[in-house]
C-alpha cells in the first residue's frame, strides 16, 4: 500500500512539473496536480480547479494596471482604427475607438491601462501588469519578423507570464490570432474562430452566476458577428451565450453554427494563470457607449477584467 501511494505521488509530481515546465513550488512545498486537471493535448493544467492557478504572489505589489495589446497581423477591425505608432502609449488616433473605450471604461472602475501595438513592448514589459488584454489582436500577432535573434520572444513571454499567475483577457478577434500555436488555442479554452455571418442583432443570455456577470441583465439585446467556433470550448465556465433563435441568419455555411448552445463568454484557469474571454466586441459603438447593449457589454467586460486582476473572485 505504501509503495502504491508513493507511485501515485510520483505520478502527480511528474504531471505538475510537466504542466508548468519547471519549478512548481507553492507555499514552501511542491504543488501536486490531480491528473484529471491535466490537458494532455496542450500539456497544461487547465479548467475550473484552483490547482491550475499558481498563486505565487508575483503581482501583489503591482498597481491595478493592465496592458491593452491591439497589434494586428491580418485584417484589421474598423473599431481598432489607424495602426498606432511603435512604443508604449503612443498618441491615439481619433479612430482608435476600441482602445480608447477600454481605457475609459477601465478608468471608471479604478483600473489603469497602458496600450501598445508593439510586439517588443509586450515581450519586454508584460510582467509589469496584472493582466494583458488582447483587443482583437489577430493572426501572427506575437511574431516579430524584424528580430535578429528570437522571432517568437513574445510567445515565450506570454507563456511564462501565465505560468507565474498572470491574467489574460481576450476580446473578439483575439480568437483570430496565433492559429498555428496550440498553446494559444488552449488559452482561449480549446477554441478558435472559424467564421461568422453578417453583423446583426441578437439577444445575449447570461448563463452562470459569477462575479463577472453580477448585475448584468439576464438577457440583453446586442449587435455582433456572433463567431462560430472550431474547435468548441471545453472544460471552461460558460458565462454567456447568444439565443440563436434571435439570430437571422442563424449560421454561416459551411459551419452549421451552434444551434443548441452558442457561447459568447467564458473563463478558466490555464497553465498557472487566469483566462477570461469573449467573442463579443466587433462594433465601435460597443466601446463608446452608444450601441445596442453597450452598457451591459461594458459591465460584463469590466467585471471580467476585475476578476482576472484579483479585485473580485475569479471564475467561481
Amino acid at each position: 500500500m505504501k509503495r502504491a501511494s508513493l507511485a501515485r505521488g510520483a505520478c502527480l509530481l511528474t504531471l505538475a512539473i510537466g504542466s508548468t515546465g519547471g519549478a512548481v513550488a507553492q507555499s514552501g512545498s511542491v504543488k501536486k496536480i490531480n491528473p484529471k486537471n491535466i490537458d494532455t493535448y496542450y500539456n497544461v493544467c487547465r479548467g475550473l480547479s484552483t490547482e491550475c492557478f499558481n498563486d505565487w504572489h508575483a503581482f501583489d505589489t503591482l498597481p491595478n494596471k493592465v496592458l491593452i495589446y491591439s497589434r494586428t497581423a491580418g485584417p484589421r477591425h474598423a473599431n481598432l482604427g489607424t495602426v498606432m505608432a511603435a512604443g508604449l502609449n503612443p498618441t491615439m488616433n481619433a479612430d482608435n475607438v476600441m482602445q480608447a473605450g477600454l481605457v475609459r471604461m477601465l478608468a471608471a472602475a479604478g483600473i489603469a491601462a497602458d496600450w501598445t501595438e508593439d510586439v517588443t513592448v509586450l515581450a519586454g514589459r508584460i510582467n509589469n501588469y496584472k493582466a494583458v488584454i488582447f483587443a482583437s489582436s489577430n493572426r501572427d500577432t506575437l511574431f516579430n519578423a524584424t528580430a535578429t535573434t528570437s522571432n517568437d520572444a513574445a510567445r515565450t513571454a506570454l507563456r511564462n507570464y501565465m505560468r507565474r499567475g498572470g491574467g489574460f483577457v481576450g476580446i473578439h478577434n483575439a480568437f483570430g490570432a496565433e492559429y498555428n500555436w496550440p498553446y494559444y488555442e488552449g488559452l482561449l479554452g480549446n477554441a478558435n474562430f472559424y467564421n461568422h455571418s453578417p453583423n446583426r442583432n441578437g439577444n445575449v443570455v447570461i448563463t452562470a452566476a459569477d462575479p463577472s456577470t453580477a448585475g448584468v441583465p439576464s438577457t440583453f439585446a446586442y449587435q455582433d458577428e456572433w463567431y462560430n467556433l472550431m474547435p468548441f470550448p471545453t472544460n471552461v465556465k460558460f458565462l454567456a451565450k447568444v439565443d440563436t433563435t434571435s439570430l437571422s441568419p442563424a449560421n454561416a455555411p459551411p459551419h452549421p453554427g451552434h444551434p443548441d448552445f452558442h457561447p459568447v463568454a467564458w473563463c478558466q484557469y490555464y497553465d498557472g494563470g487566469k483566462s477570461w474571454v469573449t467573442t463579443l466586441g466587433h462594433n465601435g459603438h460597443s466601446f463608446n457607449g452608444s450601441g445596442v447593449g453597450a452598457q451591459a457589454f461594458e459591465k460584463l467586460l469590466v467585471q471580467g477584467v476585475m476578476s482576472v486582476i484579483g479585485l473580485t473572485p475569479f471564475c467561481t
